[in-house]
């Protein structure tokens, strides 16, 4: 458990608040009486975290010049980009902001085998991101989180309707971890002691290949669940015609080829006793596929409430939010 004394004692930032690493870093620091505060691009996003007692600063990162009044004060920042073209750009913004205000200490999550050389674009664009940060003078922890586990969520409906789980990975194995094991880990980045100057690669306590998922999800469930290894191509241009675009068609095509490889057949012992074994064998499975349902039911209710509070706006809005929760986001970071 990480301590409430330390939490207390450092103003903390979260930038990147509203994923689902950076929501419950927020939530997890602010619930350990830390002084949290999230960055957000409107008051819109920051409503949620005012009603659990969170701090809201906006500003955009695309625009460093709404950066400083956020920055200001604070002692540590904790900082997440979305996988983009635009993501050194982005955190560069964020790193300058922060030394400019005085920041003693950064955390950041980069992605899986963040390298210069890597065979992925995600990885060698995170790589500039963590040699800038390297360099900077500020003290820094960088995580490199594997495959979320959370991202096996976009084969629900196949699961639901088929009993199919249709990816592109071949036989390829993943040492895949929770992302609320992440959220977990980068709270004692941020709250313990020890973690200055230090990177770590954390993943689940073993690898498996998406047979052995649909095997243990077909416990879980009480279902018969096969996995069905689909065409690296066909998988793309199946993404390219439900309107993914360029960028993260390249960024998923790249992770899809290598993870076919063994690329990420691999674990580590850097997550050490923040690891959730549990859900890593899918006892906790059914808990994941009612969370997706869940949400879109959330969605659904919003929908309503929306339109009667706030008429066309709220219906744009929620058509939206619809579109996100009819997909699991895929952060392969």
């Amino acid at each position: 458990m990480s301590s409430i004394s330390n939490a207390s004692k450092k103003a903390i930032l979260v930038v990147g608040a509203t994923s689902t690493i950076g929501s419950g870093v927020a939530k997890s620091l602010s619930k350990l009486g830390a002084s949290t505060t999230v960055l957000v691009r409107s008051e819109e996003k920051g409503k949620s975290f005012k009603e659990e007692g969170i701090n809201v600063a906006v500003g955009d990162l695309a625009k460093p010049e709404t950066l400083g009044k956020a920055f200001k004060g604070i002692d540590t920042a904790f900082i997440l980009t979305p996988p983009s073209e635009l993501a050194p750009g982005l955190f560069s913004n964020a790193l300058w902001a922060a030394k400019q205000a005085g920041v003693k200490h950064i955390v950041r999550i980069s992605a899986v085998k963040a390298a210069h050389d890597a065979p992925t674009i995600n990885s060698r664009s995170h790589a500039l991101s963590d040699s800038e940060l390297i360099t900077s003078g500020i003290k820094y922890t960088i995580i490199k989180p594997h495959f979320f586990m959370q991202n096996l969520l976009m084969a629900t409906e196949s699961v639901k309707s088929e009993g199919k789980i249709y990816l592109p990975f071949g036989e390829g194995a993943l040492g895949m971890i929770d992302s609320r094991d992440i959220v977990d880990f980068s709270v004692k980045t941020i709250t313990d002691a020890g973690h200055d100057n230090k990177v770590y690669t954390i993943t689940g306590p073993e690898s498996i290949n998406l047979k052995q998922v649909a095997a243990s999800l077909s416990k879980v469930i009480n279902k018969p669940v096969e996995y069905v290894a689909v065409a690296l191509d066909t998988a793309i241009e199946q993404m390219k015609q439900s309107g993914v675009d360029q960028y993260t068609l390249n960024l998923l095509h790249d992770y899809f080829e290598q993870y076919s490889q063994n690329w990420g057949n691999f674990v580590t012992s850097d997550s050490g006793d923040c690891v959730s074994v549990d859900f890593f064998n899918f006892r906790k499975g059914k808990e994941g596929f009612r969370w997706k349902s869940e949400r879109e039911e959330e969605g659904r209710r919003g929908r309503k409430k929306r339109e009667r509070e706030g008429g066309r706006r709220g219906r744009e809005r929620d058509r939206r939010a619809i579109d996100i929760n009819s997909r699991v986001a895929v952060y392969i970071e």
